[in-house]
């Protein structure tokens, strides 16, 4: 174990040459301070785990809502609503545009105990009633985007209408721009609420099932847990799957060859639209878009991440990589009825091994509910990472070409350089001076100060944020820090050791088993969309995080790696879908770890090594 267990101290840290005022970007609450002595002496305290599973680069002011709606709803949902037993809230904060959290326990057992009656309580009245409360769930979710869509900012007319007048309206058209920009916020602030209302209680169904099994079968492997868990159906299946079908249409119809020779789809419909066969295709392809289409191209909750409707070379790329896999024979689709039997095959054998009645008991009890809930973690990664984003950007970019009118910024992008505090001032400033007939305040100043946070987070970009902040602890216990970030006291103690050795003299790195099976395969590294792409049938994805979006690559590749994640990750959760072997939570695979390095993955043990580099 590393003797110095102590990582960066964040209020002790200086700012990076050319990042000087850099905090004034976020909103007060999400910054590491410098200067505040009450603060620095809280956040030296604590230990801050980087939270690259969710945000592996630096944030722009307004991508960094998201992070602050979940740092309200995630902790209300654990600490004042559920009253989980062992988990309060999780603290943020930013420092040089990357993530931090921390996790608070509940440290006394007395309050755990007071705590565990009221959590079997509320959650149970959810469990006993889950199919309800899930349908209810995801029909408010559909309302949310609808309600989201609906919502249109229209830009100020150069003189009010004469139906403003005949009409006996009584207001002008800056109140319905006003307006509908609140209404709009109020609508994502009602959806962060049901972002939580159940994501808790799906992953602390998990987490229980899995500290239920780490007692009774202490040398029962993660993996094992993760394989009692799988062969779920999910919404977040659905577009992956509308690619195969258009795959198999296109080897069905004789359209492979055609298709395949594209390398933008802006030249699809040139070869194929001139047969019967190629206009069904293209009608087809057209059908799946919307919704499903509505896929980021990344994790789903940053403005640069163009959805697959934005960029619909990647849903190509896909399809052509299924196509060259159904060529070779192979199945594309997931092996769900393989991975039921499986599952059933190994809760029956472990079940045989319980010999008290009420350890039995509990046992089904608690695999059914974390059964019965599996789907509710990966169908709100569909609504609240992608679909929900994908409305949120492009209503964004229509606002960000409002203030492009009036001169307040340079281009529709530029909206994503102010923090969400801000626009509401400078939507209030913009329509006062529209009625006055001058040009708003902000246009004075904002292009000079966007064009400075411009050049922060590009320094910001370069950046190489450590893995943690503060004093290691001896030993990581809460339960979501553990399940879903995958942080374990190895985490922790591997990320101490890494500052000690160089990555080229690593050819061995271990993390948690989430998907059984043992591979080799020259090691694809993929951090963004366009890395994807290149991936190859066969090869061996190595990534910080995975995207949903990558699911579809899933069926093609040998295993996947990554540096964060835990049991219920979502890498681990549809590797297992897909039968195939993954190592999460390695700690730093990315960074030792070469496109074209020849590597073995054991998906039973959680080990990955380097057998040649290139």
């Amino acid at each position: 174990m590393p003797t110095d267990r102590s990582f960066p101290i964040p209020g002790e840290m200086p700012d990076i040459p050319g990042t000087e005022g850099w905090r004034e970007m976020y909103p007060a609450h999400m910054v590491f301070s410098n200067t505040n002595r009450k603060q620095i002496e809280y956040e030296r305290s604590r230990f801050w785990f980087q939270e690259s599973l969710h945000v592996p680069f630096a944030l722009s002011p307004l991508d960094c809502y998201s992070h602050d709606m979940w740092r309200l709803t995630l902790s209300q949902s654990n600490n004042r609503t559920y009253l989980v037993p062992s988990s309060k809230g999780i603290d943020h904060r930013i420092l040089n545009g990357y993530l931090y959290i921390t996790a608070h326990p509940v440290e006394d057992p007395g309050e755990g105990e007071r705590r565990a009656e009221l959590f079997h309580k509320r959650a149970g009245h959810y469990y006993q009633n889950w199919p309800e409360i899930f349908e209810r769930w995801s029909g408010r979710m559909e309302k949310i985007v609808a309600d989201m869509e609906s919502i249109q900012f229209v830009d100020l007319p150069d003189t009010e209408p004469e139906s403003t007048i005949t009409d006996g309206l009584g207001y002008g058209k800056s109140y319905p721009l006003l307006r509908d920009y609140h209404r709009f916020w109020d609508v994502i602030y009602l959806s962060w609420q049901y972002h939580f209302q159940l994501l808790n209680l799906a992953y602390g169904a998990d987490a229980v099932f899995i500290g239920l099994m780490q007692n009774l079968f202490p040398d029962a492997s993660q993996r094992v847990v993760g394989q009692l868990l799988a062969g779920f159906d999910s919404k977040l299946f659905r577009p992956p799957e509308k690619l195969q079908e258009l795959a198999r249409k296109a080897l069905d119809w004789g359209l492979c060859e055609q298709i395949s020779a594209c390398s933008h789809w802006d030249e699809v419909p040139l070869r194929i639209e001139s047969t019967v066969e190629g206009r069904q295709w293209l009608k087809a392809f057209e059908d799946a878009r919307y919704p499903w289409f509505e896929m980021s191209c990344g994790i789903g909750w940053y403005h640069h991440e163009p959805t697959w409707n934005q960029n619909l070379d990647v849903p190509l790329n896909n399809i052509k990589r299924y196509m060259e896999t159904l060529k070779l024979g192979k199945p594309i689709t997931r092996p769900r009825e393989e991975v039921l039997r499986e599952r059933d095959r190994v809760v029956t054998e472990y079940r045989s091994l319980i010999v008290s009645e009420s350890d039995r008991n509990a046992f089904d009890q608690l695999h059914g509910i974390a059964v019965t809930l599996a789907p509710y973690a990966e169908d709100h990664m569909w609504y609240c990472s992608n679909y929900e984003h994908a409305i949120f950007f492009r209503k964004m970019r229509d606002l960000g070409r409002i203030f492009c009118n009036h001169g307040i910024i340079e281009d529709k992008e530029d909206i994503f350089y102010f923090n969400r505090y801000e626009i509401p001032e400078v939507l209030y400033d913009l329509c006062s001076g529209w009625a006055i007939g001058t040009p708003p305040t902000s246009s004075y100043y904002w292009p000079e100060k966007i064009a400075r946070r411009k050049e922060i987070l590009s320094i910001f970009r370069e950046w190489k944020a450590p893995p943690a902040l503060g004093p290691a602890p001896d030993s990581m216990t809460e339960p979501f820090a553990i399940a879903f970030w995958g942080i374990t006291t190895e985490t922790i103690n591997n990320w101490l050791a890494a500052k000690e050795v160089k990555p080229g003299e690593i050819d061995k790195l271990n993390g948690f088993p989430a998907s059984s099976g043992v591979k080799r395969g020259r090691a694809r590294v993929c951090r963004t969309i366009d890395d994807i792409s290149e991936l190859k049938v066969g090869e061996i994805l190595v990534a910080s995080t995975t995207s949903p979006t990558w699911a579809a690559a899933f069926q093609s590749i040998n295993g996947c790696v990554t540096d964060i994640g835990g049991t219920c990750c979502h890498a681990a959760i549809v590797s297992r879908e897909y039968g195939m072997p993954a190592v999460v939570g390695t700690g730093y695979a990315t960074r030792v770890i070469n496109t074209g390095d020849l590597i073995e993955i054991d998906g039973d043990n959680g080990v990955v090594n380097i057998l040649n580099r290139v």
